[in-house]
């Protein structure tokens, strides 16, 4: 078996080659590699030098099991690949015919939980409210409130979401952490605040999974409706006995680490072949045709800015596209939803009572697992304006 290297990395498509000397790199798909082996032990004919195998032969999901530095008389590496074949490429020969040279990687979402979370018992310690902020309705004193404000948006912008950890169960306390007093929350058909536990007596329509036991896997809400609110914040009343918890992945950072890293075709049809999403319920209908990618006007696919992910596997009514591109469709979406549903990419929580998540419903997908017992969240709509303009402060 060969060592481990310091000139090449294994990525998840692709190899990274540092070449010696300079503070360059450059990355070669693993396929690219294979189909260009230069050995002669069936990829080379020993006497002439020409290729003697053909693309068609090698499994496009080949994949390096180990590199090395190569001690050939020229400079290079070797690589012992998954199905045993060893190859080895010289600095020259990878210098010469590279085509992603100094490529900056696009980062995966990230996993790290701690990241998006704050613990408001902290700011009550450090910013008591005064008599007059409590008067006021004011769980911080004035310069509290600031300072957890702008946490809040820095996380959420940077994030797209925020856990905050000990926030307490008033829940009409906590809509003014986010909006201004004169704001109103965003109701949908399901009414003004959710109640979401099997036992709902508050809400409309709710013949719907969030208010069974059963899991929800990742979603957006509401992708039916051609402006849905950009904002929510899902407030943990009463956990479950057991199950229930929660997790989140940045479905933007998602698309565009399947556009730049994995699959460059699939993000190009998950952007431009619309699908319906349709939500039919006893006393409720809506439907609206969409690509999953939504990108600003103006934006090329050549260099897309994404605005919006509907994503909604519960929602999606029966696809409807060319047979020419049925197939090509399911493929670029099945890269895309176990890419999103790998917990690797994912932010996971368990939430206790007082503990709330706010996320932006634009960015991040959303879900929950199966539980058992009297589990209770509150799930609240707001505009993402009067969010940002609350909050940035």
């Amino acid at each position: 078996m060969i060592p481990n290297t310091t000139s090449a990395a294994i990525n998840s498509t692709y190899l990274r080659v540092f070449f010696p000397g300079s503070d360059n790199h450059a990355d070669f798909h693993h396929f690219w590699l294979r189909h260009n082996c230069p050995c002669f032990n069936g990829c080379r004919h020993p006497q002439t030098g020409e290729r003697v195998v053909d693309s068609s032969q090698i499994p496009l999901i080949v994949t390096p099991s180990r590199v090395v530095d190569s001690n050939e008389k020229e400079d290079g590496i070797t690589v012992e690949w998954d199905d045993g074949h060893i190859s080895t490429y010289s600095f020259t020969f990878l210098d010469e015919y590279a085509y992603a040279r100094n490529r900056t990687a696009t980062p995966r979402p990230i996993s790290d939980g701690s990241k998006v979370e704050i613990d408001f018992q902290e700011y009550l310690e450090q910013y008591p409210p005064a008599e007059e902020d409590i008067n006021a309705g004011q769980p911080l004193s004035a310069e509290g409130l600031k300072a957890y404000s702008r946490a809040i948006a820095t996380l959420f912008k940077q994030h797209g979401a925020v856990v905050i950890r000990n926030r307490g169960l008033d829940t009409e306390q906590i809509i003014h952490d986010f909006i201004a007093k004169d704001k109103e929350v965003i109701s949908s058909h399901f009414g003004r605040i959710e109640d979401l536990r099997t036992n709902n007596k508050t809400n409309s329509n709710t013949d719907q999974l969030g208010y069974t036991n059963h899991g929800v896997d990742l979603h957006t809400d509401l992708p039916y409706l051609e402006e849905a609110p950009g904002i929510q914040f899902l407030q943990c009343i009463n956990p479950a006995t057991e199950g229930g918890d929660s997790y989140l992945v940045n479905s933007v950072q998602a698309a565009y680490y399947l556009r730049n890293e994995l699959d460059r075709h699939a993000f190009d049809l998950l952007a431009s072949v619309p699908i319906r999403f349709d939500r039919k319920q006893s006393k409720y209908q809506k439907s609206l045709n969409t690509p999953i990618i939504e990108l600003a006007p103006g934006s090329t696919i050549d260099e897309p800015k994404i605005t919006k992910i509907r994503y909604s596997y519960f929602t999606m009514a029966p696809h409807q596209t060319s047979f020419e591109l049925m197939e090509e469709w399911y493929r670029a979406y099945n890269r895309f939803s176990a890419f999103v549903r790998d917990p690797e990419n994912q932010l996971r929580f368990s939430l206790k009572s007082g503990d709330l998540i706010v996320y932006d419903n634009y960015r991040m997908l959303h879900a929950r697992t199966g539980f058992s017992g009297p589990r209770h969240f509150r799930g609240v709509y707001l505009d993402t304006k009067d969010f940002l303009a609350h909050v940035d402060v």
